[in-house]
């Protein structure tokens, strides 16, 4: 009886007390409908940059941070978007206040440094993108974006052991051997700043460390000639010479006169004929051709004449070609020959020339426009061979020998004073640009 009078008594305190959480307790829910106002942002937001509407994107971001402000994601969001368009002063303080908040933790500082040093890096001021990547390092040796920042800031700069370097730490702080190659790059150019600093026989160390690492690179294999006939070597720069040739036949317009001289300094000219008819019984390329019928024109020009003849069947824009006949006609040929062939390049130069581009992006076409299909301006339309005054140039083609495949940095706007907080290190300096220059 006790315990069923207790049972009872239980029950009854629990609807009371349900009743009463009911007709008080109201849940909180502000929190779920603030992430859900957040969320709903954020889609907007990713909505708007895949449109390429980076304003509203701006706008949207920024609701976010106005609902909560101890949130950091949002900050760092709105950085990367200043950065997307261009608007570096405003990244920068972004990335800069995110680094003084007191309450960041050492990671959320660190990634904000490495954003402000890509922040510098697309302003153009590369000393200072280089403080802020140091910086980095200070606080954590083995970051890998940093390091890899600096190398291609070190290689562009024209600091090749930097280079060497950053890029051995990167690949360490990765768990990833170097690439043979680009150690290889780097260290030819390592090797060719030693050797215009008078120290032959360091550089003569790199190469060696090169060759091991990559025996068919024609970057390393023409540096390493170079240097043995600074150093008197003939016989081993004749070699080297031939060596870079066989590796990279494609490069022998540039190669062949550095070898052919080599090999007459060394009395061994007849060699060359054979190389090249060796390197032609496995692939007859035009390069090659070209340089069989130069080799060819010096004991019989009717012969070469006829050979450069065929290659510019083939290849009617292959300007070298037509250069050597027209050698070979000032010294062998009649008037009319002469004339002839003058005509045919003016011939081949208006071909060559004909074509526009945009002033603006760069981007060439065979024919007239007024909008460019590229970047979408109207009235950038230039000839190919001439540009306005204070226009920019168009965008270089990478180089085929003596660069790493790496990617290129961003192209550098016009430099403005940009103020930012000067009490957070290093990485909150006031930019001048005149230092940067």
């Amino acid at each position: 009886m006790e315990h069923a009078l207790a049972y009872v008594l239980v029950a009854i305190g629990a609807l009371v007390l349900g009743a009463l959480l009911g007709r008080y307790y109201v849940p909180d829910v502000r929190q779920v409908k603030r992430a859900a106002r957040q969320g709903k942002s954020y889609a907007r937001a990713l909505t708007y940059v895949l449109g390429d509407d980076h304003e509203r994107a701006a706008t949207e971001l920024g609701k976010v941070v106005e609902e909560d402000v101890s949130d950091v994601e949002p900050y760092f969001a709105i950085g990367c978007l200043f950065r997307v368009k261009g608007e570096h002063e405003r990244a920068v303080r972004v990335h800069q206040a995110v680094i003084l908040r007191r309450d960041a933790d050492a990671d959320t500082k660190q990634r904000a440094r490495y954003e402000l040093g890509l922040d510098f890096l697309a302003a153009g001021f590369r000393r200072h993108a280089a403080r802020a990547f140091a910086e980095i390092l200070q606080h954590d040796g083995r970051h890998a974006g940093a390091l890899k920042a600096l190398w291609r800031l070190h290689e562009e700069d024209g600091e090749p052991a930097e280079a060497l370097q950053a890029y051995r730490q990167m690949c360490e702080s990765e768990g990833q051997a170097p690439d043979r190659s680009i150690a290889a790059h780097l260290l030819a150019e390592v090797a060719a700043a030693a050797a215009r600093a008078g120290d032959l026989e360091g550089a003569r160390q790199r190469l060696l460390e090169a060759d091991g690492l990559d025996p068919d690179n024609p970057h390393v294999l023409s540096t390493f000639a170079q240097l043995e006939r600074a150093r008197g070597q003939a016989a081993e720069a004749a070699s080297l010479w031939a060596r870079a040739l066989r590796a990279a036949p494609d490069l022998a317009p540039w190669t062949y006169p550095r070898l052919e001289e080599a090999f007459f300094e060394t009395g061994r000219s007849a060699e060359v004929a054979e190389l090249l008819g060796g390197l032609l019984a496995v692939k007859a390329t035009i390069p090659l051709r070209l340089c069989r019928a130069r080799l060819t024109a010096a004991r019989n020009p009717e012969d070469a004449t006829r050979e450069l003849r065929e290659l510019l069947a083939e290849a009617p824009a292959l300007l070298p070609a037509r250069e050597e006949i027209g050698r070979l006609l000032l010294h062998h040929g009649t008037p009319e020959a002469v004339r002839a062939e003058y005509e045919a390049l003016l011939e081949s130069l208006k071909r060559l020339g004909r074509g526009y581009r945009c002033g603006e992006c760069g981007r060439a076409m065979a024919d007239l426009f007024w909008r460019c299909p590229g970047c979408g301006a109207w009235g950038t339309v230039r000839l190919v061979w001439g540009r306005r005054e204070g226009e920019g140039a168009a965008p270089a083609a990478a180089a085929l020998v003596g660069k790493a495949a790496v990617a290129p940095l961003p192209a550098s706007p016009p430099r403005r004073q940009l103020a930012e907080p000067t009490d957070a290190g290093a990485t909150t300096q006031k930019i001048d640009p005149a230092a940067e220059t």
